[in-house]
């Protein structure tokens, strides 16, 4: 085998292997996007009508903007308080479901800024989201869009349950662990609702997908 054949066999290996890098890099190799945003791939595939490379432009874009994105972790006050505001939540749907589904989605859009997410627009906001939380991210888009839909109560009382209980699983997932230091709050402490001290996101902005 000659000198030359090798050195080309060589400079062939290495562009393969550069190509491979770059793909994972920008995101493709060992399972890539998919595997980074799971269901909210297959979202924004079907958002651009099948169209992967427009998906997968937006989804490393979303990367680019907020992959390095500083995370806070709540003070334990903080965890409290938010836990409160989400069990005084649930209470409230028996009397006003509507009404406690734009509380939960206040509490989420605070919740989030608490943590470091943009806290507007929603649109860069539920962008970081899907960053950090893609697994959940859906169901808090989903209960945003349900309480600023331009039918006002065109929703069922059964589905803004549905994605009530659904979104607290986005709750958990932002929320994080209970900081050690953390002291147990009852939701009928009248100086933590409706509100008390939490960061609030201006809630009669209308849904953007």
């Amino acid at each position: 085998m000659s000198t030359g054949f090798l050195i080309a066999l060589l400079v062939v290996v290495i562009l393969i292997a550069g190509l491979l890098a770059i793909r994972f890099l920008a995101g493709e190799g060992a399972g890539g996007l998919r595997r980074r945003f799971g269901p909210e791939y297959g979202r924004t595939v079907a958002q651009y009508d099948g169209d992967t490379k427009a998906a997968k432009k937006d989804l490393d874009g979303r990367v680019h903007r907020y992959g390095a994105l500083k995370i806070h972790p709540l003070t334990a006050e903080a965890y409290d308080q938010y836990a409160a505001e989400w069990s005084y939540a649930q209470e409230e749907f028996v009397e006003d479901p509507a009404k406690a589904a734009a509380h939960a989605d206040g509490i989420l859009g605070g919740l989030a800024q608490e943590r470091g997410f943009p806290a507007d627009p929603y649109r860069e906001q539920l962008a970081a989201l899907s960053v950090h939380h893609p697994q959940h991210v859906e169901s808090y888009r989903r209960l945003h869009a349900a309480v600023h839909r331009a039918d006002g109560g065109g929703t069922r009382t059964e589905e803004l349950r549905e994605l009530f209980v659904n979104a607290r699983a986005c709750y958990d997932d932002l929320a994080g662990e209970r900081p050690a230091d953390a002291a147990t709050h009852h939701s009928d402490d009248p100086e933590r609702r409706p509100w008390g001290t939490l960061r609030r996101r201006d809630t009669s902005r209308g849904s953007t997908p």
